[in-house]
């Protein structure tokens, strides 16, 4: 019984994390810039990443995309997770 439990868990996480990436690797520049931390730059080139081939993992989003580091993969994973009407915070 544990076994199932520890195993339905697993799916719905990674399920979560696949859709996330799913969202990532065919968002358009414009949504790509409602991330926090993506501007117009990374945005153009994330999009040229893409072409070579889907993301697989964030880790690879940090690998293959130059600046993107912690910080902004996790404003990309909680502005993911709020993704109905992800407003891009502005600093002052």
């Amino acid at each position: 019984m544990l076994k199932k439990i520890i195993l339905i868990l697993m799916v719905l996480v990674s399920t979560g994390f696949g859709m996330s990436l799913e969202k990532l690797n065919s968002a358009s520049k414009e949504e790509l810039m409602q991330f926090n931390g993506i501007g117009e730059k990374r945005a153009d080139t994330i999009i040229e990443e893409r072409h070579k081939g889907e993301f697989k993992s964030y880790e690879d989003l940090a690998k293959r995309v130059k600046g993107i580091g912690k910080r902004v993969i996790a404003n990309i994973k909680g502005d993911i997770k709020n993704s109905q009407g992800v407003k891009k915070n502005k600093e002052k």
